[in-house]
């Protein structure tokens, strides 16, 4: 059975995933490292210099008090209201608490198979937040900010 991606010309088809995978980027993708795995949408925030790897942050639906048990990690939450954001059914959350490290390539395959699982961009304003909240989180790795450049200013 064709994917959707099949039946555009392969040039066109390029073009289309290389835009979906840039910084800002909304995905919703079936996810193997969240328990139980389950689809997501998450936002690309960042890429490596080689290309090899995305660093991803995940949009929750609520504020899970027991996975973000104390004010630190509740700070590190970005609320997001639906109005004005295509990309979200109901007001959510985004984790800024840590970066989930996606596979180029990985993305890039998920894409070609259907190209609609892009279904937005975050405005350049949630995106500095998101930022800023990266750049502050002591929950994540001075190597890790490093490797997507969050650790400059």
């Amino acid at each position: 059975m064709d994917n959707l991606g099949s039946f555009f010309p392969d040039e066109l088809n390029e073009i289309l995933i290389t835009n979906s995978l840039k910084v800002g980027s909304v995905l919703r993708l079936h996810v193997l490292d969240t328990t139980p795995p389950k689809i997501k949408r998450f936002i690309i925030i960042g890429i490596s210099k080689d290309k090899i790897s995305l660093a991803t942050v995940y949009i929750n639906s609520n504020l899970n008090i027991n996975v973000f048990r104390n004010t630190k990690l509740q700070g590190l939450q970005l609320e997001l209201n639906e109005s004005g954001r295509e990309y979200l059914d109901k007001d959510s959350f985004v984790d800024c608490s840590t970066i989930k490290e996606k596979s180029y390539t990985d993305l890039k395959n998920a894409l070609q198979e259907l190209p609609i699982k892009n279904i937005g961009t975050v405005s350049d304003t949630d995106l500095n937040q998101i930022v800023n909240k990266i750049r502050g989180a002591e929950t994540i790795s001075p190597v890790v900010k490093k490797r997507y450049k969050f650790d400059e200013v």
